[in-house]
Order: C-alpha cells, then structure tokens, then sequence
C-alpha cells in the first residue's frame, strides 16, 4: 500500500467538483446566495479545462455570515448575532494527472466586542488583546485560519501527513471582496494534523451542522451532496487505513505511513 491510495484520483476529483460546482452555482439559500456569481464563474472555467490538467481558484473567496445562536444558557462560545464571517478560499491544481498544489482554506472573521460566551456581564472575558488602539482601525479581525491540504512532499527535510489539517498560514485579502481584516499572525505552522480531504462542500457542511445561521442549507438534495463528496474524498482515505491496520505493518507507525515522500 502507498499513501496515494488515501487520496482521490484527479481526474475523478475534476468531474465531481464540476459537479458539485454546479449544484452550488444554483443552491437556493439566502446564506450561500451571495456567493453564486462567484461559484458561477468557477464552474465555466473548470468546464473549460481538461480532467488530466485542471485548476480550481476559490478566488474571490466565499464569505458566509456566522453566528449567534443558544446564548440564553450563557455558555455559548460564539459571535453576538450574525456578526462573524467564514471566508471559504483555496486552490486545487492539477498536472499531468498530478496534484500540483491542493490547499483549501477556511477563515472566520470577527468584530470587535463580538466573540462572546453567553449574554451575561462577562461575556466577553478571554476577549483577544490584539483588538487594541493599533488594530481599533480594522472593521474585522481574523479570530481562526485552517487549512485542509495535500501535500505530495517537495521538501525532502520535513515530511507531513500527506493530507493534513493545519492553524494558521498566509491570508491573503487580495481573494478577499469584504473589509481588509487585522491578522495577528505567526510563522509558526506546526504541528499539521492528519485529516481526510476536504472539498468546499465537505466545509461548507460543516459549518452548516455548527452555526445556526446556515442550518437552512441543509435541505433534502443537500445531504446526497454531501455523502457524493464523502463517498470520493473520504471512502478511500477511511478505506485505506483499515486496510493497513487489517494488513499489519510490521514496525512502521501509522504516522510513518501517511507522510509524503
């Protein structure tokens, strides 16, 4: 067994997102409708490209307003109303029938006075310092970034898990048709976490389960949706590793056989 049996085929991948491309173009929900220009656009330039050399730029990014929900328990860890955004950005290239780059990234953007748990006197302790005089300029700040990638290995000094979830990273707000948000960031970009794949249903899903606000978005087509997008991204990682646990490894750790080369 190789890592590359925990990864979708590329050219199998090309037809499913056009597909999925297409359905979101045309997805009647007032959370997602904003967005539909932009996944439009998306789906003709796939549509355009060949499945053994294709490019997928979620550029600009999608934005999602988040939040705002159960805060009479006063335990809710959340954003006062609708008052937090996810931005959905990424980039998926393919070569040769080869994964050049595959890196899908979701954002969530707060407000000032906005990350809050509960609706008591102290909602808001634990509230980020960096919402000081010297970021009071920005409308928004960036309060999580996470990365979903794939990483084949170029760097033959630091091997990864192959597919991996990762804090942080580069936000580029070029992507980005909203406010220019302050990003206090770090160039510290370990430890990444094994993960399977992702596609932008698979996170759009998952915020949709979390934040009240988009629960809308699951309705009856949608859930077929998303079980296609499980069946071609996460079938054959899951599949893969009770393979390996089935086969037995001999000395090899599980973490030693999803690293790229």
């Amino acid at each position: 067994m190789s890592f590359d049996d925990l990864l979708p085929e590329a050219n199998q991948l090309y037809e499913h997102l056009l597909s999925e491309l297409n359905f979101l173009r045309d997805f009647e929900s007032g959370a997602f409708e904003r967005n539909c220009d932009y996944v439009t656009a998306a789906y003709f330039n796939m549509r355009s490209q060949e499945s053994s050399d294709w490019t997928l730029n979620l550029s600009p990014n999608w934005v999602l307003d988040i939040g705002g929900e159960n805060f009479d328990t006063g335990e809710a860890r959340d954003f006062d109303e609708n008052m937090g955004k996810a931005i959905i950005g990424g980039k998926i290239a393919v070569s040769d029938g080869d994964f050049e780059e595959y890196s899908l990234n979701l954002t969530l953007l707060a407000q000032e006075d906005t990350e809050a748990r509960g609706r008591d006197v102290n909602r808001h302790l634990g509230a980020p310092c960096c919402w000081s005089a010297d970021a009071a300029e920005f409308d928004y700040r960036v309060a999580r970034r996470y990365h979903f990638d794939i990483d084949m290995g170029d760097n033959e000094d630091e091997r990864k898990p192959v597919s991996h979830l990762q804090n942080g990273g580069e936000f580029d707000t070029g992507h980005l048709q909203h406010a220019n948000p302050h990003y206090c960031s770090s160039p510290l970009d370990k430890p990444r976490l094994p993960h399977p794949p992702m596609d932008p249903i698979l996170i759009l899903h998952m915020l949709a389960k979390q934040y009240q606000s988009l629960s809308q978005m699951i309705q009856s087509e949608w859930g077929n949706r998303v079980r296609r997008a499980e069946r071609h991204l996460w079938q054959p990682y899951h599949s893969t590793i009770s393979d390996w646990y089935d086969v037995g490894s001999g000395s090899e750790t599980f973490a030693s056989y999803i690293e790229n080369d």
